[in-house]
């Protein structure tokens, strides 16, 4: 039969559909399951909710790849042509369809798609672009300091203490921060941003930034503040680990946030990260032991989506025709 639309819209409706359907998913489980997932150890939980905030996204990729492999294993010379025997509704192959079928159905889906990816395009652009402006304000205000120090200083009336870097990360502290903090507190604050570079926060909160655009807004913001809050956490358990001395951590905390207090906001470039939001919660958090961390989730959920594509893989055919009738069903 003539196909309404080609392969690469087909694919489109295919990763939108997907995607939608694991968004609604997790936006009606994510209530119910949340007080869970928070209870669990910081480092625990921002694993949870970086996978969370990409499903969508890569579910749908996986998704894509497994109808469209059996196709491809035929193109490879590798199996059969298994289209043959379902000619009755549109095709979704690599062999049968083309890649562009000119219909007005199909203009429209790829314009459509090509709105939404400029839109995304403009939205990364703008942040990295904000970072990247941010980053030449501070190597300009840097202070010449030992080499040997793990940070930067910046010459700053402001308070603040920050890792920026996706690859290549910096600690910057500024000047203001360092002078009114005793060594025990500047120990705390260098703890605790060393961490955010061993941890990769900053290319972690890029990804779930730009990879949960396919969750509902509501969700998605509820998403990256828990995990923005799971990595502060977590990098205040090692400074505690570090200076040994928990209720002081929470205390160097509170200090940065009187400080800020009493700061003149409007001279502010770069606020603190040291102190963020949900301070209450983190200085709580350290005034009680935190759970003990354990690497069987990421154990169980490596395994269990291994076993969830070996199985999608085995079932892939009757997957490929089951995707092609729903978007047999879509053009009719």
């Amino acid at each position: 039969m003539t196909p309404g639309i080609g392969t690469i819209a087909s694919a489109i409706l295919v990763f939108a559909g997907g995607s939608f359907l694991v968004a609604a998913i997790i936006a009606a489980l994510y209530p119910v399951t949340q007080r869970w997932i928070l209870g669990r150890h910081p480092g625990t939980r921002a694993g949870l909710l970086l996978v969370l905030a990409c499903a969508p996204a890569v579910v749908a990729l996986v998704l894509l790849m497994l109808t469209l492999s059996p196709s491809l294993i035929h193109y490879l010379g590798l199996g059969s042509d298994h289209c043959q025997a379902h000619g009755h509704h549109a095709h979704f192959c690599l062999i049968h369809t083309p890649l562009l079928a000119g219909t007005s159905l199909e203009r429209a889906i790829l314009s459509v798609a090509g709105i939404a990816m400029l839109i995304l395009f403009a939205a990364v652009a703008f942040r990295l672009r904000r970072v990247q402006r941010a980053v030449r304000a501070l190597r300009a205000a840097q202070i010449a300091e030992p080499a040997h120090q793990p940070y930067s200083v910046v010459d700053s009336h402001t308070p603040f203490a920050l890792t920026v870097g996706l690859v290549k990360r910096t600690i910057y502290l500024s000047s203001r921060l360092r002078s009114e903090l005793s060594p025990t507190e500047l120990m705390a604050v260098v703890a605790h941003e060393q961490a955010h570079c061993r941890r990769h926060d900053a290319l972690r909160m890029f990804v779930a930034d730009l990879m949960s655009w396919l969750h509902l807004p509501p969700l998605r913001r509820r998403l990256l503040a828990d995990l923005h809050l799971a990595s502060e956490q977590s990098c205040d358990e090692q400074a505690a680990l570090t200076t040994g001395d928990r209720l002081g951590v929470a205390e160097t905390i509170l200090k940065v946030v009187r400080l800020n207090a009493a700061t003149d906001r409007n001279s502010d470039i770069l606020l603190p990260t040291m102190t963020g939001s949900d301070v209450h919660v983190r200085v709580d958090a350290l005034l009680h032991p935190a759970p003990t961390g354990s690497g069987a989730p990421r154990a169980v959920a490596l395994v269990g989506a291994g076993l969830l594509f070996a199985f999608g893989f085995t079932h892939a055919d009757g997957l490929h025709h089951a995707v092609e009738s729903v978007i047999h069903l879509f053009i009719d």
